[in-house]
């Protein structure tokens, strides 16, 4: 999983929230550790999904596993000002949709 900021500001303080239990395994991260301006963090994660066929087509034609196809990740942050934001990353049937929330309030 790879987490980009794409903003020219630095982010701090970034946690994530998955809204369904669909990672086996999501590597930790320091999230005291800013992210710089069009950085990015890379995350060791596993997804195991269950699929019935005999043939190595089935599993190579896919771009995510059907485990994945509608999920959200919402991640919360602040900026230099201590603002917080809140994004949501999307998929729904296996198509990316985003979201961000300004001023979130609190985290």
């Amino acid at each position: 999983m790879i987490i980009r900021n794409n903003s020219d500001t630095t982010v701090y303080g970034l946690k994530l929230k998955f809204e369904d239990n669909i990672f086996d395994y999501v590597e930790t991260f320091n999230s005291l550790e800013p992210i710089q301006s069009h950085g990015k963090v890379i995350l060791k994660c596993t997804v195991l999904d269950n699929f019935e066929g005999n043939k190595p087509e089935h599993i190579v034609g896919q771009n995510y596993p059907d485990k994945m196809k509608d999920i959200v990740i919402i991640s919360t942050y602040q900026n230099e000002e201590r603002e917080t934001f809140q994004s949501e990353f999307r998929l729904k049937n296996g198509k990316p949709i985003n979201e961000f929330k300004e001023g979130f309030g609190d985290a």
